[in-house]
């Protein structure tokens, strides 16, 4: 089990697990890791893995106390591979925009988009506008293939952190 795993290792895990998909091969699944001296949680009642119905296992979120004083609400997603912005992807990103606002405090939204961030930027636009995000990508390039690479992996910041962060 990966969760008894990362702890045996002094690590604090928690997600949203794989699923299969119709093809029957399994998704990754989404988790987030901590050192385990960090607080870990959630507000009561919530849950680790805020996936929609239609696609388990591809968001999660989880309250983590550093960093800002109050905590950091932290989000891992993997959004539908080769589709950019269909109805299920911009549901998962809706979905993560929900729970953020729901939240309340400052957020982190990281994951394999599988998008550049100018498509997600100029796709997506009105939702980042909604949700107050500006987009935090790596020099480099994510992923690599037989064309040289690309950036799919990044995150999308609460914009009142937006100065807190270089990428």
């Amino acid at each position: 089990d990966l969760m008894l795993k990362a702890k045996g290792e002094r690590w604090l895990l928690r997600g949203a697990p794989a699923s299969k998909l119709e093809t029957g091969w399994p998704s990754a699944g989404v988790c987030i890791a901590v050192r385990n001296h960090i607080n870990l949680g959630l507000p009561p009642g919530w849950q680790h893995d805020i996936s929609p119905h239609a696609s388990p296992g591809r968001v999660c979120a989880a309250w983590i106390e550093v960093l800002i004083r109050g905590g950091l609400l932290v989000m891992s997603i993997y959004l539908w591979d080769s589709e950019q912005l269909t109805p299920r992807n911009r549901e998962l990103l809706e979905q993560a925009g929900e729970f953020a606002k729901k939240f309340g405090g400052p957020w982190l939204l990281a994951g394999d988009f599988n998008m550049p961030p100018e498509t997600l930027e100029s796709e997506a636009g009105c939702w980042l506008g909604a949700a107050g995000a500006v987009i935090v990508k790596p020099e480099g390039i994510t992923c690599r293939s037989a064309g040289g690479g690309r950036v799919i992996d990044y995150c999308v910041l609460d914009g009142r952190l937006s100065g807190a962060v270089q990428s």
